[in-house]
């Protein structure tokens, strides 16, 4: 038996999601690291041990996602076959002439089973009330099959089924949501039309790219974006890059330009530095009569046109041929694979990928994490100063003992004065924990249901188009509004979250500490791209002939689900802030104290021990020691997470 294998060699795609794979490994590590020193150190507060534990979550959880979109027979399937070529498959998917992948299809690598299967969703399905995001917990539900320990052929039969069609009535195609100007007539049974025998499918597999966190959506043409919502609506908005397919031959015909300014177009919905345009089947311009440089003048005015038709850069129109880069894989000729143009898209794609998804790390996580690292720098690097004034002072004083009890005095009076003051941050973070109840009750996920609830009554009693229309609007204001006051009661505990920082940074010079700002721009602009296809959903003249039972459960699929999203992570990034606004703060106070009540312990012991002042200033001299390897290790965990920042 051939187990579903690793490439003959690593591309440069390959390499560098390698690389940003390693450097997500080099995060974890230094802050596992700061981790345990803060446990060595008796300073490992439940708090900031939670913080820790969020950030290594996110980085372990982080995927670069890929949607691939456009109408059949673009060469998506191929496309996919060159990008994940094996040395045991020539192709994953099945790609042939026509039609291939029927349904929506999901290519990643299950990091919790770890293991290769292919999961199929049964097109029945779409009668229940249900969304694919929720379907996917719900096993019981799709047909599995494992692919570990098959041989190619077997593996490649069961790949095949995600082709696969059904024959069914025409009321039956749509009851199940397949609008009659999408159903395609079976011709060996003209009473019948073909519909996919499966609504959407996951295939988990052993590739390199996919094992560091890279997932492919394939999605099968204008049809199934026309009858899977959730897919227009969450799963293609949420990816960091979507890849329009056109063919070179063709340009951009009525039926690309339709799931373009549908689905893709970047009108302030989607950035168009990330939305791509792929020429595919260049091979078809190739003459070899005309000579090369007849093809490249065709292949760059097809790619001039194509850019100004679909309004964006020409650099982000690529001509690519999918077959030939998989034939110049398979048979490892480089000069073809160099004429295929995949090469430059992979690098093109993958490099710009990676770059975004390395800021939005650092802006999101590991910045907060490298303040509380150079907090804990500044708290050794105070210690260390004082510790050296300490054996100054023990060296210059002929009474040691009396000396000892000073300094110790003084430390224990430092130290009761570090507790007053986490005292009185405990006091200000229940203050704190006051506010976030009143964060929590204002996005309270059971009132969004509730609100959801009152729209679906509200369309159900509507007796015009009109009339739901106008519920599904309302929908959008009052959570549009919930916004707004979240962000009244933010302002209200930022205000009081700056006094308190204002307060503790007078008190202990520390101007190192900044509170975090709470910013609601990142889930306002995931709702003005629902809202958005909202806009368009309810301005096609579909939705007039659309029985009303219909549109509502399109809108609660297709647009409540998506916002219920967005609420919720609202909900519980307001919830981590309000945890986190006066961390800083508790850190460097649990840390300074902790470390003066060792201090305080040590020249305690030493008073008691009546060693000779010479043995007293070598034993100082041994905190001085172990406190400069302290700030060698907490400042080599600062720099790297800094190099991090601008790799």
């Amino acid at each position: 038996m051939t187990k579903m294998g690793s490439p003959q060699t690593l591309s440069h795609s390959v390499q560098r999601v390698d690389q940003f794979y390693a450097w997500k490994q080099g995060l974890l590590e230094q802050i596992q690291t700061y981790c345990s020193w803060l446990s060595e150190n008796g300073a490992a507060s439940e708090d900031v041990i939670k913080r820790l534990a969020r950030t290594c979550l996110e980085l372990q959880e982080d995927e670069l996602t890929l949607a691939l979109v456009g109408e059949f027979s673009r060469g998506k399937t191929e496309l996919i076959n060159a990008l994940l070529h094996t040395e045991n498959f020539q192709r994953i998917l099945p790609s042939k002439a026509g039609r291939t992948t029927m349904c929506p299809t999901e290519l990643f690598y299950d990091r919790q089973v770890k293991r290769s299967y292919l999961r199929l969703l049964p097109i029945e399905s779409r009668r229940l009330n249900l969304t694919i995001t929720e379907m996917k917990q719900k096993t019981e539900l799709w047909e599995s099959y494992k692919l570990d320990e098959l041989s190619q052929d077997d593996a490649s039969k069961i790949l095949e089924r995600v082709a696969e069609v059904v024959s069914v009535s025409k009321d039956e195609a749509l009851a199940l949501g397949f609008e009659e100007s999408m159903q395609e007539q079976d011709l060996e049974n003209p009473e019948k039309v073909i519909i996919p025998r499966w609504r959407h499918a996951q295939l988990s597999l052993k590739h390199p790219l996919l094992q560091q966190g890279v997932r492919i959506l394939d999605t099968p043409g204008l049809n199934a974006l026309g009858s899977e919502p959730e897919l227009t609506v969450s799963m293609i908005p949420n990816a960091q890059a979507v890849v329009f397919l056109l063919s070179a031959d063709a340009g951009v015909t009525a039926s690309d330009m339709s799931i373009w300014n549908q689905y893709i177009s970047p009108n302030g919905e989607a950035s168009e530095k990330y939305c791509y345009a792929l020429l595919n089947k260049i091979d078809v311009l190739w003459d070899d009569l005309q000579g090369e440089t007849y093809t490249a003048a065709a292949i760059e005015s097809v790619k001039q046109d194509t850019a100004r038709k679909l309004c964006i850069a020409a650099e982000h129109v690529l001509p690519v041929s999918a077959k030939k880069a998989l034939h110049a894989k398979v048979k490892q000729d480089d000069a073809l694979g160099q004429k295929s143009g995949l090469q430059k898209f992979e690098n093109l794609l993958i490099e710009q990928l990676v770059n975004e998804r390395e800021c939005l790390l650092y802006s999101s996580a590991i910045s907060d994490i490298s303040s509380l690292v150079q907090s804990s720098e500044k708290v050794i690097r105070h210690q260390l100063v004082r510790a050296k004034e300490h054996l100054l002072a023990h060296e210059r004083n002929e009474d040691a003992e009396s000396s000892l009890n000073d300094i110790a005095d003084q430390t224990q009076q430092d130290h009761a004065e570090f507790y007053r003051k986490l005292v009185a941050l405990r006091s200000s973070r229940r203050l704190m924990m006051s506010q976030k109840e009143i964060l929590h009750d204002l996005v309270h996920l059971d009132k969004f249901d509730a609100l959801a609830d009152d729209i679906r009554r509200a369309m159900q009693d509507a007796w015009s188009t009109k009339g739901l229309i106008e519920a599904m609007r309302r929908f959008f204001y009052d959570v549009d509004r919930v916004f707004d006051n979240l962000m009244v009661e933010i302002r209200v505990a930022e205000k009081m979250v700056d006094s308190m920082y204002a307060r503790f940074k007078h008190d202990h010079q520390a101007d190192h500490l900044h509170p975090t700002r709470f910013s609601i721009k990142k889930y306002r602009q995931k709702l003005s791209v629902i809202k958005a296809k909202f806009v368009r959903y309810r301005r096609n003249p579909k939705l007039l002939m659309t029985e009303q039972t219909l549109v509502i459960k399109h809108f609660k699929n297709a647009f409540v689900h998506d916002v219920r999203k967005v609420y919720e992570e609202l909900a519980e990034q307001a919830a981590c802030w309000a945890d986190d606004a006066l961390l800083p703060l508790m850190q460097y106070t649990v840390e300074q104290k902790e470390a003066l009540r060792q201090q305080m312990e040590s020249f305690q012991s030493l008073a008691q021990e009546k060693k000779s002042q010479r043995e007293e200033c070598s034993t100082m001299q041994k905190r001085i020691d172990m406190l400069k390897q302290q700030l060698a290790l907490t400042h080599s965990i600062a720099k790297q997470l800094e190099a991090h920042s601008n790799t």
